[in-house]
């Protein structure tokens, strides 16, 4: 498991034990893989840190600052 930049990256059950108490999205593989290039530059903006882990079934990310969960809630919310 490492830090790229914001971004957790690791395998999935290490990075689901670090980051489970952080607030958490559940999409589904088409929207997020959809609206990727938008998401990840919504990313750059963080102030805190977020780990991205496909699941198969679903896309799940997980977002430690309340403010960032907030503020990406309010920008693409129609998509949740």
């Amino acid at each position: 498991m490492r830090q790229s930049g914001q971004e957790i990256i690791g395998d999935n059950i290490k990075v689901d034990d670090l980051t489970k108490t952080w607030k958490q999205i559940s999409l589904s593989p088409n929207t997020y893989y959809r609206r990727q290039e938008e998401f990840l530059k919504s990313f750059d903006k963080f102030d805190g840190l977020y780990a991205i882990m496909d699941m198969g079934h679903s896309v799940i990310l997980r977002i430690n600052s309340e403010r960032d969960f907030n503020k990406f809630i309010q920008k693409y919310y129609e998509y949740l």
